[in-house]
């Protein structure tokens, strides 16, 4: 199944989450975190920029599963492929418990980060811009 999602997805790169929901949703309510994690994956690796679409392929996925309680693992499941993605502005940072990241440290010109290494106005499925001139 991951790989007629990865095909799927390769050849209609913007409705990957589309693709993505209706792999899910083939399953039926028997769908297992596993078979979640593998589709988002398959769906990810094969776009232009992995990153920035773990966010849209996972709120699709996450709209098909309904209340299920494979729904409540998907926070999860995002952060695990966010951080796997190729183009994750995040590694190498991922460590950095608090403070300012230095320019040169894997984020160009310096990043907030909070702890477990979150950049402050993003989430580990929304890219976040690199500084924040807002300070907060």
């Amino acid at each position: 199944m991951a790989q007629m999602v990865s095909m799927a997805a390769e050849a209609f790169p913007v409705n990957a989450p589309q693709v993505a929901s209706a792999a899910v949703k083939s399953y039926g309510s028997r769908v297992t975190e596993a078979q979640v994690r593998n589709i988002v994956s398959a769906a990810v690796s094969v776009q232009p920029k992995p990153y920035a679409s773990v966010s849209p392929i996972c709120a699709a996925v996450t709209k098909a599963l309904g209340h299920s309680p494979v729904a409540m693992t998907m926070p999860s499941i995002a952060v695990e492929v966010a951080a796997g993605t190729p183009d994750n502005p995040l590694q190498g940072v991922t460590t950095q418990t608090r403070g300012i990241v230095q320019p040169g440290e894997d984020a160009v010109g310096g990043a907030l980060v909070m702890p477990g290494g979150v950049p402050v106005g993003g989430t580990p499925t929304s890219p976040a811009p690199v500084s924040n001139p807002s300070g907060n």
